[in-house]
């Protein structure tokens, strides 16, 4: 019995070759960036399919040695929660307190050779100032001697963008000043049903279009 209408047949060559072409699409499963902090330089890697970015720093200020031996201490929030709905999964955590609430982004490493390296899992995003700032992605280093002691200021490292149509409350894309003008979208160029679906499809990657409904009709 082919009971392929029921539900996904592995044994469908016309299956198989969506499958076969959904992973040659998909994104690289590294990317990396350079950012440069008031003492290091760093390089982060980050693995979309183990969704863990890998930091590695280089120390540019060789007198910040005097202090004795260095460590970079490092803190950001949890990693997004996943439920069963796909509409509640990945929301920002409401506070900061809650954010960082046993993280397990929390830790330190050593300097060694003026150089560092840690790993993170994909941090989520909060609010602060009772729900009116949206905090993406991001970490906090700091260097400290042996003592606890720090001897630079804390660095905020962004490290990306938040999950994709996941907030608390209304877009900040969403201008009030305009009203209901925020449903509205004279650009759209004339498609067919088909495109329609196409362009309302999930973003593949962290990404939410400047015009917060992109090529796709406002709901």
């Amino acid at each position: 019995m082919n009971n392929s209408f029921a539900s996904i047949n592995f044994n469908d060559p016309e299956t198989k070759a969506i499958f076969k072409n959904q992973e040659k699409m998909r994104c690289p499963k590294y990317s990396s960036v350079t950012e440069t902090v008031e003492f290091a330089k760093l390089n982060i890697i980050n693995d979309d399919k183990n969704k863990l970015y890998i930091v590695n720093g280089h120390i540019n200020h060789k007198g910040l040695f005097s202090t004795g031996k260095l460590f970079i201490k490092y803190s950001a929030a949890n990693k997004p929660t996943y439920n069963r709905s796909f509409s509640g999964s990945a929301l920002p955590y409401p506070t900061e307190e809650i954010a960082f609430q046993n993280s397990s982004n929390i830790d330190m490493v050593p300097v060694v050779d003026n150089k560092f390296s840690f790993n993170l899992m994909y941090p989520n995003s909060y609010y602060t100032n009772m729900g009116t700032e949206y905090v993406p992605p991001q970490v906090k280093i700091v260097l400290i001697n042996n003592k606890n002691e720090e001897v630079s200021k804390p660095q905020i490292v962004l490290l990306g963008n938040g999950t994709p149509f996941r907030t608390l409350t209304w877009s900040n894309k969403r201008d009030w000043n305009k009203g209901s003008d925020f449903y509205y979208n004279n650009n759209l160029p004339v498609i067919d049903q088909y495109n329609i679906i196409v362009n309302s499809e999930y973003p593949r990657t962290n990404t939410v279009p400047n015009n917060f409904w992109g090529k796709r009709p406002p709901l």
